[in-house]
Order: C-alpha cells, then structure tokens, then sequence
C-alpha cells in the first residue's frame, strides 16, 4: 500500500464521495461554393467556410468522513 494512503482514519467511522460532470461540445460549420463561368475558356470557382467551436465542461466532487463514535459514522 502507498505510505499517503491511512485507513486507520477512516475505519468504522464511513466514508463518502459524490462527484459529477459536464462537458458539452457545440460545433458549426458553414461553407459557400461559386462557379461562375465567365468567358468559353475561363471559370471562376470558389469556396469559402466558417468554423466555430464551442466546448464547455464543469463538476463537482463533494467528500467527507464519518463521526468518531457515531454507529455506521453517519
């Protein structure tokens, strides 16, 4: 067992953890092509884009330890 690791403190006395997240992802994309014909031997061709990236991510992780003394610690 790792040295950082001590039951003794938390033996019999209960232990709980909550933890919960989110990540949320948002992504658009629009593109616009042109063909034009200008001249028999000449064409115009061309694309543009745009791109946009949004991501979000957030949570939580509650802990606690159990009372000396109290039945299950809790």
């Amino acid at each position: 067992m790792q040295p950082y690791m001590n039951f003794n403190d938390t033996y019999g006395k209960g232990r709980v953890r909550l933890a919960h997240s989110d990540l949320s992802t948002q992504q658009i994309t629009q593109t616009l092509s042109f063909n034009k014909q200008l001249t028999s031997s000449l064409n115009l061709n061309a694309v543009a884009g745009f791109e946009y990236l949004n991501f979000k991510s957030k949570g939580n992780d509650l802990g606690g330890f159990g009372q000396t003394g109290v039945a299950g610690g809790f």
